[in-house]
């Protein structure tokens, strides 16, 4: 009687208890499955875990890595070649040893220094400046990329767990309509259907935990991977998500100046140019400068100094095809900014189009899809109370207002990843990393 009785207080319990309690009240009853079996701690913000993902993010310490090996390259584009130094025996009547005898037998060293033509070098710095502007504007992107998929990855969690919520508070639930089933059964005021069917119910709701189980693991396992640590560290829950905003009303314009792969393409473009510029040059002869003293014993030394250049006979078919590649390269690298351009502003758009759908899909399952999927389940619960309703309507009723809970969950988290994605095409600045790592340890 006890437990039929607490049943019976549960059915009148007023409809906005139904919504669950606290995100991590419920225990998950699954082992190794990505929730914890006693009540996780409450999650980090999202804006740590992204610090803590620029911080530490192996794919990021890569193109770090690379964008400071282009960096390396500057200065030594536009050094000069090493000096040559040589030496030479002169004899006139050799293999006899003449020198001090024979006016032109002497021991001679000398040192020549090769000079590019002048501007070489420094079109050849500009083009290596170039180059490592592209390394950062591709390092700059990978960072947008990376901390827009954390925040993705987090809003993901964030749905995961507040369905896992509902879906224990709702087997709460169903374990007391089966007791109230069972007690009526009991009384012969109902037949043994409405607690069979409640009963399979639950084993549903069991094998949707156990699948949400499976997906929360892959989930945070992805997130660890931007984390670099372990795939089976555990997170916390995540019971709230930041602010999705509004997009700003001028983000068109911004995508189109500001979108990271756009960047890295221009400044593609840009270092394409210069390398045409390296190669036109490079058609020019260099110079030698050479100086030498020659030993010759009791006669006097003597002096040489060497001026060489190049003879460009055979250039034109080496530079040639050269200028060629390079302005084909450079056509290349334009057309691929187009492109990039075009990707972005196309993102962009459907970015904000997810956005004002999730946000107006938000807006209606919190203000009509939710209250009255809850009205329902009150009202068919309370006619199946009084005899005239069946067990199948309340059940039905009930799976609506479950699935109400979980797509309101669905569409927070599709709002907060659509803005998240956007952020990252409009180049929002990114937090700073420094502290996080020392605070996630």
């Amino acid at each position: 009687m006890v437990r039929q009785a607490c049943a019976l207080a549960a059915w009148m319990l007023p409809g906005w208890l139904l919504a669950a309690a606290p995100l991590g009240a419920q225990p998950s009853p699954i082992s190794g499955s990505g929730f914890a079996a006693v009540a996780e701690p409450t999650a980090p913000p999202v804006d740590t875990l992204v610090a803590l993902a620029l911080a530490r993010s192996p794919e990021i310490a890569a193109e770090r890595q690379r964008a400071a090996a282009a960096g390396e390259r500057v200065g030594s584009a536009g050094a000069l070649d090493d000096p040559m130094l040589d030496l030479a025996y002169r004899d006139v009547n050799f293999p006899e040893y003449t020198v001090g005898e024979e006016e032109m037998s002497m021991i001679e060293i000398g040192i020549e220094q090769p000079l590019p033509f002048p501007g070489k070098r420094g079109a050849r710095r500009r083009a290596a400046s170039a180059m490592a502007e592209v390394g950062a504007a591709d390092l700059y992107a990978v960072e947008q990329r990376v901390a827009a998929d954390v925040r993705v990855l987090y809003a993901q969690l964030y749905a995961a767990d507040r369905r896992r919520d509902r879906l224990m508070s709702a087997r709460s639930l169903l374990r007391l309509f089966e007791s109230t089933a069972a007690g009526r059964y009991a009384s012969g005021t109902s037949g043994m259907e409405p607690q069979v069917r409640a009963q399979l119910e639950v084993s549903r709701l069991e094998e949707r935990i156990e699948d949400l189980n499976a997906e929360r693991r892959t989930l945070l396992a992805e997130l660890n991977r931007y984390l670099d640590r372990p795939a089976d560290t555990v997170l916390g829950v995540v019971d709230t998500l930041p602010d999705a905003a509004a997009p700003p009303s001028d983000w068109r314009a911004l995508v189109v100046a500001q979108a990271p792969e756009a960047l890295a393409a221009r400044a593609a473009v840009a270092a394409a140019d210069l390398s045409i510029a390296v190669e036109e040059i490079e058609r020019r002869p260099d110079l030698v400068l050479g100086a030498g003293y020659g030993y010759r014993a009791d006669f006097d030394p003597i002096i040489t100094l060497r001026v060489a250049t190049e003879l460009p006979l055979w250039r034109s078919g080496r530079q040639g095809p050269r200028i060629r590649a390079a302005a084909a390269e450079a056509a290349m690298a334009r057309a691929a900014q187009r492109d990039a351009e075009a990707r972005a502003r196309s993102e962009a758009e459907a970015q904000v189009a997810a956005w004002e759908r999730s946000d107006a899909q938000v807006r209606r399952y919190r203000e009509a899809i939710l209250p009255q999927s809850r009205t329902a389940l009150e009202a068919a619960r309370a006619g199946y109370e009084a005899g005239k309703g069946d067990f199948s309507t309340v059940i039905e009723d009930f799976g609506l207002w479950l699935e109400a809970q979980e797509q309101l969950a669905a569409r927070e988290a599709e709002r907060f990843a659509a803005r998240a994605r956007l952020d990252a095409l409009l180049a929002v600045p990114l937090g700073a990393a420094g502290g996080a790592e020392e605070g996630m340890r």
